[in-house]
């Protein structure tokens, strides 16, 4: 986590860190992977931090991509993937499953390029605004995700929220006075250059990512953490395709037990 540097989104400066820092870990946990498929990868912000994991990757974006598409390499849609079968060993799908309408056939398409036993790697946001309109359809809870992943055959092995009550209500109060700013359709208004800016948008989410660095290595402040992350500001998965069974006449997958989904979560209160 690196603080005091001139930030992508000034806006978004929690969850941006907070989503680095869980790829920096998922990419590492995973190691050396031959061949990775960047989903959604417009400009591909995050070459720079599998590049030496991924012997091969290739970038893949729909051709209306709102952003620059110079680093795009394949042109199409996420859930028709122009790729053979366990093409890839290595999935990474960042803040794309809330544009796509239909989620369960881009995983399913995930799990069908992967190879048994390869990982995917996904983010998605939650407590955020509305973005790239009208291409933004859903929001996901941790429980609506590991639904959706484990429907589509794949084994969900972590699930991290990014930032909590206390993060998702900064980034509201910082998201306010941006807004404010942009009324004056000056951009340097809206940057850190702007001492307002940088006392009051940036630096809050600065200090709010050094407490809770500090308070995950003390035990009892990591439990309040956990149960804060109820309003998460978005989540990241690490997914994996199960090796394929050594009996082939297993029987055929079935979806979750759908009492799961009615189950009280007693620590939540309203």
């Amino acid at each position: 986590m690196v603080f005091f540097k001139q930030p992508r989104n000034a806006g978004a400066v929690i969850q941006d860190s907070l989503r680095e820092d869980f790829l920096v870990d998922q990419f590492a946990a995973c190691g050396p992977r031959a061949r990775l498929l960047d989903l959604g990868c417009a400009t591909k912000p995050f070459y720079s931090l599998y590049a030496r994991y991924a012997g091969e990757s290739v970038g893949i974006d729909v051709p209306f991509c709102p952003h620059a598409r110079a680093s795009i390499d394949v042109f199409a849609k996420g859930v028709e993937l122009p790729f053979a079968d366990s093409a890839f060993d290595a999935v990474l799908c960042t803040e794309v499953m809330e544009h796509i309408p239909e989620p369960n056939r881009l995983l399913s398409e995930i799990r069908r390029v992967l190879e048994p036993g390869g990982v995917a790697v996904l983010t998605t946001p939650f407590m955020v605004p509305e973005h790239e309109a009208p291409y933004d359809y859903y929001r996901y809870t941790r429980y609506g995700l590991r639904f959706l992943a484990e429907r589509a055959g794949l084994e969900v092995v972590e699930l991290r929220p990014f930032a909590g009550m206390f993060g998702t209500l900064i980034s509201a109060w910082v998201q306010v006075q941006l807004k404010f700013w942009s009324l004056f359709r000056w951009k340097p208004l809206t940057s850190i250059y702007n001492p307002l800016v940088l006392f009051f948008v940036y630096l809050p989410q600065v200090a709010y990512l050094a407490t809770i660095a500090g308070a995950e290595k003390i035990k009892p402040l990591s439990k309040l953490l956990e149960k804060l992350s109820y309003t998460a500001k978005g989540y990241g998965l690490r997914l994996k395709r199960p090796a394929e069974p050594k009996n082939q006449n297993q029987p055929p997958m079935r979806d979750p037990p759908m009492r799961d989904h009615f189950s009280v979560d007693n620590s939540v209160t309203l």
